[in-house]
């Protein structure tokens, strides 16, 4: 099936398939997007950060030739969120600076 193409115009009283096949595509790929950068992306930041910086902290498991694994995962994850194009980028980064901002309330008020 071929990428769906932005409508020119919506109308929606008529149910055009190429629009409604383009906005389930915007539906499906912008939570996408900010789920690779939130979760993946971040968990593989905060393995290093952990291991680098926590050395106190049990480890009840180990990971064959670190830091390999994870630094291809990044690559392939950067590759694929990167690529998804600018719009969803920018939405992940919208996403990942509101929930910087509501840990900021959230830690203020416990302080």
């Amino acid at each position: 099936m071929p990428p769906a193409r932005r409508p020119s115009r919506w109308n929606f009283p008529e149910a055009d398939p190429d629009r409604v096949r383009w906005l389930a595509a915007q539906l499906k790929v912008a939570p996408l997007t900010a789920r690779i950068l939130v979760q993946f992306i971040g968990q593989i930041g905060a393995l290093h950060w952990l291991r680098r910086r926590r050395t106190d902290v049990e480890r009840p498991f180990r990971m064959w030739l670190y830091p390999l694994p994870s630094l291809v995962a990044l690559a392939g994850w950067s590759y694929v969120y990167l690529t998804s194009g600018w719009t969803y980028v920018l939405y992940g980064l919208g996403v990942v600076a509101s929930g910087l901002v509501a840990f900021a309330v959230w830690n203020g008020r416990r302080a």
